[in-house]
């Protein structure tokens, strides 16, 4: 499975931060480093003092309404943020705030910002930015988690690496990124290696057959299982009928026909194939108080049960 790109084969991605230092181990080493070499990512990183207006340097100030810490002034953030635009050929970009109220990064996520031509990752420190820079100069904003960190390098650190991976070229294997755990929505098969017995753990037999369709089987049950025991939230709101239909949601009529496939002989593989499709396609939310679009049902929550 691969995303669908255009002619062009670099992605540039440019991030604003107070401590471009902290990004030359992490992108000059691995996947990253190689990506960059072979001309798949072209990663820049823009001092934002560059843009302040004083001597000083200065970007950030304290909160109008009182409170501790300094907050990140609008002024330099979108000069700078102008000035990397006026310098880029890219048709197609996003530009992304770092911070911990924003949406959940995940790797559909990641797959989604790798389709851009351009990103721009604007990182913050302190006690975070002006509203106006969230409102008036981002197209969104992304969280890696729950927690809070002292900055945004670190959260842009890693959104670049997963979305990296999502381009072309850039993983040594075709194959490399689908078995990634979260890549289709479940978590990744257990992997093995040498030697097939250590202190008496041995390695699955059906991994040593040399029987390929077993062993794709095999992991697409051992993905299934892992994902019901570790993160069973992954699995949540999909519904089996009396009738043999797998539902996405009880609002949803898309779904699987689990019955029609089971007598026409499909065996273990295209039936995990065909589930682990469907799951990656469940979407987020819904919106019964709108009018009823593609695919969805008219009947209301009490209609169905819920």
């Amino acid at each position: 499975m691969s995303i669908c790109r255009k002619s062009w084969t670099t992605v540039r991605i440019d991030i604003v931060t107070l401590f471009p230092a902290m990004f030359e181990a992490v992108f000059g080493e691995s996947i990253i480093k190689r990506a960059r070499e072979k001309g798949l990512l072209d990663i820049r990183l823009t001092q934002l003092r560059d843009f302040a207006f004083d001597k000083h340097r200065q970007v950030d100030d304290s909160p109008f309404g009182g409170g501790s810490g300094m907050v990140l002034k609008p002024e330099p953030m979108f000069r700078a943020v102008r000035s990397i635009v006026a310098n880029s050929a890219a048709k197609s970009r996003r530009i992304v705030l770092l911070c911990p109220s924003g949406e959940t990064f995940t790797q559909a996520k990641a797959k989604e910002l790798a389709k851009e031509e351009q990103l721009i990752f604007l990182s913050g420190h302190y006690e975070g930015f002006d509203a106006r820079i969230h409102a008036h100069l981002a197209d969104e904003a992304i969280s890696i988690g729950d927690f809070v960190l002292t900055g945004g390098e670190l959260p842009a650190m890693v959104v670049v690496d997963a979305v990296a991976r999502m381009i072309p070229g850039v993983l040594g294997s075709e194959e490399s990124a689908p078995t990634d755990s979260f890549y289709d929505g479940l978590l990744e098969f257990p992997q093995y290696t040498r030697p097939r017995t250590f202190e008496g753990m041995a390695v699955p037999a059906v991994l040593l057959s040399g029987d390929h369709a077993k062993i794709r089987a095999w992991r697409r049950r051992e993905s299934l299982r892992t994902t019901h025991a570790r993160r069973p939230e992954l699995l949540q709101g999909v519904r089996l009928t009396a009738e043999g239909y797998l539902k996405l949601c009880l609002a949803l009529e898309a779904g699987l026909d689990l019955r029609t496939l089971l007598r026409a002989g499909a065996d273990d593989a295209a039936l995990f194939r065909k589930l682990r499709q469907v799951i990656a396609e469940k979407p987020r939310e819904h919106h019964f108080e709108a009018a009823g679009g593609a695919g969805e049902e008219k009947r209301r929550m009490y209609q169905i049960g819920g």
